[in-house]
């Protein structure tokens, strides 16, 4: 008995061993700059993050393209803004429902904001039915916006 738990201690540390050393030995230099970057996203620094972030490969960082596109949009950058946020959506980087939310009510502002109207109301038709209480809300503003581009 005494053999099976020293063979199950031994297995135990030699696992953790590897993992330090992977951990030490396998990251890449751009985590610091990941880790930077989405710092400076949760400290509400939008312009630092974007500049920072920016220079990750978002194939290697996927999940900085909610980052960048939510800091664009802070930034009031839609162009910008909608790029990244759509990646995020195409991808489905959300973790859940909440988030899913969010994203498409913003990429409806997004769009709405480029004069992209159809789009706009995808992504908003989208948030509201998953209940996302502003969803309703831009729905009206985009009607809006389309009565008034209709008589010109």
């Amino acid at each position: 008995m005494k053999n099976y738990i020293s063979i199950i201690l031994g297995v135990i540390g030699l696992l953790g061993i590897v993992a330090i050393a992977k951990n030490k030995i396998f990251t890449s230099p751009n985590d610091s700059l990941y880790d930077k970057g989405w710092t400076e996203y949760q400290n509400g620094e939008f312009q630092k993050s974007i500049g920072t972030l920016s220079t990750l490969n978002i194939n290697e960082y996927p999940k900085i393209s909610m980052a960048l596109g939510d800091s664009y949009f802070e930034m009031q950058d839609y162009k910008n803004a909608e790029k990244y946020l759509k990646i995020s959506y195409d991808k489905n980087l959300f973790k859940n429902n909440d988030e899913r939310k969010m994203l498409t009510n913003m990429l409806g502002v997004c769009n709405i904001e480029l004069k992209n109207f159809k789009d706009a109301r995808s992504y908003l038709e989208e948030t509201d039915k998953l209940g996302n209480p502003n969803g309703k809300r831009n729905l009206y503003i985009l009607d809006s916006l389309e009565q008034v581009e209709n008589h010109k």
